[in-house]
Formats: structure tokens, C-alpha cells, sequence
């Protein structure tokens, strides 16, 4: 299952060996799940809602100037009204990622979003 979001300095992907680990299965690392209709830090968390094949996936992140960082995330342009993480103390940065076995374009470019947050 793909699992989406954002990770920090601390987050260790495993390369070449199977692991049921992703995005939010640990302390450095928060994700939501489309598929199963979940989010994930450190374990499954709670809800969030389901995606469809065809649809697109959104992650925003915003950093306060003390550090603390709240994650957004949307489907087709439908942004969750608040942060699903929000006040957390990521070590030292943050970077988008997915894990899982997936077929996806990803897009980092502001000319090439479809969907604003």
C-alpha cells in the first residue's frame, strides 16, 4: 500500500530488502494511506480518506519559525480543512516521500501543480 507524506533527517528508507515499514510507520515520518483510509506516525494513527486509481494525491507542508511543522494533504484539489499533523518537531528538515509499490508522476515544480493548497 502506498503510503504518502513527509520524513526528516532521522527517517531510514530500506533499499533493496522487503519491509512492511513506510512513510509514518516511525517517529520521523508522517503519511496518510489513500488506500486503506489512514494516517500514520510511528504506527497507524487514525482516519483520513480513500483514493481512487486516477486521482491526485496533494502533500503541503508549512514550518513556523521555531520549527514546528503542520502537514496538509488533499485529493484532487480537495485540501483537508485543517492540518491532520499538526505542532510537530521534525529533526532538522523534511522532505516529501512515498513508500510502497506504486505507479505515479510526481511533480515538485510550481509551474507543474495542478492543485494549490
Amino acid at each position: 500500500n502506498m503510503q504518502m507524506g513527509w520524513v526528516d533527517a532521522g527517517f531510514r528508507f530500506l533499499i533493496g530488502d522487503y519491509t512492511d515499514d513506510g512513510v509514518g510507520d516511525d517517529a520521523n515520518s508522517w503519511g496518510v494511506d489513500g488506500e486503506r483510509g489512514c494516517l500514520w506516525h510511528k504506527g497507524r494513527l487514525g482516519t483520513w480518506r480513500t483514493l481512487s486509481p486516477g486521482q491526485t494525491a496533494s502533500c503541503a507542508a508549512t514550518i513556523s519559525a521555531d520549527g514546528q511543522a503542520s502537514f496538509l494533504f488533499g485529493i484532487d484539489g480537495v485540501w483537508d480543512d485543517e492540518p491532520v499533523f499538526q505542532g510537530m518537531q521534525p529533526d532538522s528538515y523534511v522532505y516529501p516521500a512515498v513508500t510502497g509499490d506504486i505507479d505515479a508522476t510526481f511533480r515538485f515544480n510550481a509551474d507543474d501543480l495542478r492543485f494549490a493548497p
